[in-house]
C-alpha cells in the first residue's frame, strides 16, 4: 500500500506502509527544504543501500533534474525488490511513453469511480493543511485558494466540466413522452450521470427454459445490481471478455460458452419482457438475466462468470401494484380495474365521471389552486373518461355480470378482462392495439366543441380570413349543428382559448402516454384500414364515439351527444375544422404556463382519477345492485394470483436444480483454478 504527498512543486515522497495504517515515514518536515533527521530534499538517493523489505523513503525529482535518470536505470531493480511500492510522479523518458501510458491508466482505474486529478489535488490539498483542519482553517484555505483564482486547488478540488448541459431546448423535448419506433426508450442517462463508467441495472431470476419472464415480474431494490455497460455487453452480448453459459445447457448445471446468457428488457409498447439486443443496452437500463446463467457471486459482487450462480429469493420480486402497472405499458391501464374493494365493481362512465371530479374539486381545494386552474381541473375531470364508450374499450370487458351493451362502463372488477395481448383485439370495427381512450375522449370534446360554435376562439375564431385564403374552412352541416349545446360542452364553449385548450391538454395526458403530439406508434402502422388508412393510439378517422347519459358537477343530468372522431388536429398547420394543430395548442400552453405547471395540474387530475377508483361505497346508482358487485375475483383469472404462482414454481425448480449441483460446486472459490477472486466494487444484491 502507498501513501503519497507533493512537498515542494515537482517532487513526491513516496512511503512504504508495512501494514494498514501504519506509515514508516519520518517525521513530517521540519522546512520546506528539509526532512527532519534526513536529508536536503534534491538530494541524490543511493538505492543499492535499500535493503529489500526495510521502511524506506525515497525523493523522486521533478523532469529536467540530473538525477532522474539514475532513478529510471534504478526503476526495475527497485520494483523486483520492493513490490509493495507504488511508484507516483516517475519522470519518463520519451522512449518509455507507452510504459507512462499504461501506468497512468493503471492509476485512472484505481481511482474509480473518482478522478485521478482530484485525488491528485486532494492530496495536495491535505499536505497543506496538516498543520491544522478545523472549520476556521478550511475556511481559511478556501479564501487563500480562491484568491490564486487558476493558479489556485480550487478548480481541481472542485471540477466543473460536464459533458452534457441541459438547455432549455432539450428539456422542452424531453416534455414530450410519446412513444417512438424504438419502443419508447428516452436516454436521459447523459443528463443525470456524469464520469467514464456508466452503468446499466441488473437483476436475477431463475427463467424456465422454454418460457419467458411473467409479463408482471418486477425487480425490488435489493435484487438490483449496478454493472459498467461495457462490462455487461461483454457479457451478456457475447461481445468477448465475459463467460457465457450456453442457454441448452445451463438447466443441467454444465455451463458452456456456445452462447450468450438469456437476457430480457421491458418493452413498454408491447407490455412484456423481450430479449435483449445491442440497441437496448445504454446507462440506466434495468436488464433481466436468467440466474441459471450465473455472472454474481456473494461474496465479491459482479463477475460476469458462468460458474457464479446467484441465490435469488421471493423477496427479489414484487407483485406489482395497480398504478404501476397502469404506467408500465401502452395498453396496460389495470386503473380501469378499481382498487381495493372497487376491483370487485362495475362502474358507468357517468358514475365514474362524476366521483373523479368530485375528487377534482377536493384536491383542488386542498393544494389552494386559483378559481379558474380549479375549475378547468374539474371539468378535465368530468370528461376524462368520456372515450371509455369506444367500442375498442367496451369490446376488451369479456364479461359484463348481466349488464346491457348499451349501458357504457368505465370501470370492471378483475378477471372480467381480456388477456392484455389481445385486449382490445375484439372490437366489432375490427382490431385496436394500443388504443388510447384519453385520445378519444380528447377528440370527441374537440368535435362537439366544432359542431356548437366553429367561431370559437380555441377554434376558428379570428382565423376565417387565414383559413379562407389557405386550407378553407370547415363548417358543420345542418343535421350536426348543436344549436343548444348543455351541460359539458357548453361549460367548455364558455372557456376562453388557453383555458379550452387547458381542459383538453389535461384530458389528454392525464395517463401519461399522449401529451405532446399525436404520432402513430408501430401498433398502429401495422393495423392499417381497408382503405390503406392508419390509426392513431388505436383510434381511426371517423370512429364514432356513442352518446351518453351524464351528470354535470352540480347533479343535472344531459345527454352528451354521439361525436365522430377526426384526426386533423395530429396533422402539422392549420386544421380546416379545428383551427391550431394539437401540437400548437400545446405549444402555446407549455409557452404560457411552464412545462412544470403542466405536470403539476397532469399529477392533480391523476391523484383524482386514483382516489376516485378507490371508491367503493356507495354502488353504482345506475347499475342494478345484483349486477354492480361480484362476490370474488375468480381465482384463476386473478393476475396478482398468476404471478404468485408462477414466482413459486420457478423459485422450486431453481432450488431443486441447485441441490443437484451443490456437490459439484466449490463456494466462495474460483470455479476454473480455486483461487480467491479479486474483491469486485461492484455492489451485491
Amino acid at each position: 500500500l502507498v501513501v503519497a504527498a507533493v512537498v515542494t512543486e515537482g517532487i513526491v515522497l513516496v512511503g512504504l506502509m508495512r501494514e494498514v495504517g501504519t506509515l514508516l515515514l519520518r517525521d513530517r518536515p521540519a522546512s520546506p527544504g528539509r526532512m527532519d533527521g534526513g536529508p536536503e530534499l534534491g538530494t541524490p538517493v543511493s538505492l543499492p543501500n535499500l535493503a529489500p523489505g526495510e521502511p524506506a523513503i525515497l525523493l523522486f525529482l521533478s523532469p529536467g533534474c540530473g538525477h532522474c535518470e539514475e532513478l529510471l536505470a534504478n526503476l526495475p531493480a527497485l520494483e523486483r525488490d520492493y513490490p509493495a511500492i507504488r511508484l507516483i510522479g516517475v519522470p519518463v523518458s520519451a522512449d518509455d511513453e507507452e510504459r507512462k501510458e499504461k501506468r497512468e491508466e493503471d492509476d485512472k482505474k484505481t481511482a474509480l469511480p473518482y478522478e485521478l486529478a482530484e485525488i491528485n489535488a486532494a492530496s495536495e490539498a491535505v499536505a497543506l493543511l496538516s498543520a491544522e483542519a478545523g472549520p476556521a482553517a478550511l475556511e481559511k484555505f478556501e479564501q487563500d485558494q480562491a484568491a490564486l483564482l487558476d493558479r489556485g486547488l480550487l478548480p481541481r478540488l472542485y471540477p466543473y466540466a460536464p459533458l452534457h448541459v441541459l438547455t432549455r431546448r432539450e428539456l422542452d423535448d424531453l416534455f414530450d413522452t410519446t412513444p417512438d419506433l424504438t419502443g419508447a426508450d428516452i436516454d436521459v442517462s447523459r443528463f443525470v450521470r456524469e464520469g467514464e463508467e456508466r452503468d446499466v441495472t441488473v437483476w436475477w431470476w431463475p427463467i424456465p427454459a422454454d418460457g419467458a419472464p411473467h409479463p408482471r415480474l418486477r425487480p425490488s431494490h435489493e435484487a438490483l445490481c449496478r454493472v459498467p455497460v461495457g462490462e455487461a455487453g461483454n457479457w451478456l452480448l457475447g461481445r468477448g471478455g465475459g463467460e457465457q453459459a450456453d442457454s441448452s445447457t445451463v438447466e443441467s448445471g454444465a455451463p458452456s460458452k456456445k452462447a450468450a446468457p438469456r437476457a430480457w428488457v421491458w418493452s413498454y409498447l408491447d407490455g412484456a419482457w423481450e430479449r435483449l439486443e445491442e440497441r437496448h443496452l445504454y446507462p440506466g437500463q434495468t436488464i433481466l438475466v436468467d440466474a441459471r446463467a450465473g455472472g454474481y457471486d456473494v461474496k465479491i459482487g459482479f463477475t460476469g462468470k458462468a460458474g457464479h450462480v446467484p441465490p435469488v429469493v421471493a423477496e427479489h420480486a414484487h407483485v406489482l401494484g395497480a398504478v404501476d402497472a397502469a404506467d408500465a405499458a401502452d395498453e396496460q391501464d389495470e386503473l380501469s380495474e378499481g382498487i381495493g374493494d372497487a376491483s370487485r365493481q362495475y362502474k358507468t362512465i357517468a358514475t365514474h365521471c362524476a366521483e373523479t371530479a368530485q375528487k377534482a374539486q377536493a384536491v383542488a381545494l386542498a393544494v389552494g389552486l386559483s378559481r379558474s386552474h380549479a375549475h378547468a381541473l374539474e371539468l378535465a375531470a368530468l370528461a376524462h373518461d368520456i372515450g371509455k364508450g369506444h367500442d375498442a374499450f367496451a369490446g376488451a370487458i369479456k364479461d359484463r355480470n348481466g349488464i346491457a351493451p348499451e349501458v357504457f362502463l368505465a370501470k370492471a372488477p378483475k378477471g372480467r378482462w381480456h388477456a392484455l395481448d389481445q385486449l382490445y383485439n375484439h372490437s366489432p370495427a375490427g382490431k385496436r392495439p394500443g388504443f388510447r381512450h384519453e385520445l378519444a375522449s380528447a377528440l370527441a370534446l374537440l368535435e362537439l366543441a366544432w359542431r356548437a360554435r366553429p367561431d370559437h376562439p380555441a377554434l376558428q375564431g379570428g382565423r376565417e380570413e387565414l383559413l379562407e385564403k389557405t386550407v378553407c374552412r370547415d363548417l358543420p352541416q345542418q343535421d350536426e349543428n348543436l344549436a343548444e349545446p348543455c351541460g359539458l360542452v357548453a361549460s367548455l364553449l364558455a372557456l376562453d382559448e388557453p383555458a379550452f385548450n387547458l381542459v383538453l391538454y389535461l384530458i389528454m395526458s392525464h395517463h401519461g402516454k399522449v401529451r405532446a403530439s399525436l404520432a402513430m406508434v408501430p401498433r398502429d402502422q401495422e393495423n392499417p384500414g381497408p382503405d390503406g388508412s392508419l390509426p392513431i393510439r388505436g383510434v381511426r378517422d371517423g370512429d364514432v364515439l356513442p352518446a351518453l347519459e351524464f351528470a354535470d358537477q352540480d347533479g343535472s343530468s344531459f345527454v352528451l351527444p354521439a361525436a365522430r372522431l377526426c384526426l386533423e388536429p395530429a396533422n402539422l398547420g392549420l386544421s380546416r375544422r379545428y383551427g391550431p394543430s394539437w401540437i400548437e395548442r400545446v405549444v402555446s400552453l407549455r409557452e404560457q404556463y411552464g412545462s412544470f405547471q403542466l405536470a403539476w395540474l397532469e399529477a392533480l387530475l391523476r391523484v383524482a382519477d386514483v382516489r376516485a377508483s378507490w371508491i367503493a361505497d356507495p354502488l353504482d346508482p345506475h347499475l342494478p345492485r345484483e349486477f354492480a358487485e361480484v362476490s370474488a375475483v375468480p381465482e384463476s383469472n386473478d393476475r396478482d394470483a398468476e404471478l404468485r404462482n408462477w414466482m413459486e414454481q420457478t423459485l422450486r425448480a431453481a432450488a431443486d436444480g441447485e441441490v443437484s449441483r451443490s456437490s459439484a460446486r466449490g463456494r466462495g472459490r474460483s470455479p476454473r483454478s480455486g483461487r480467491s477472486e479479486r474483491v469486485s466494487t461492484r455492489r451485491a444484491p
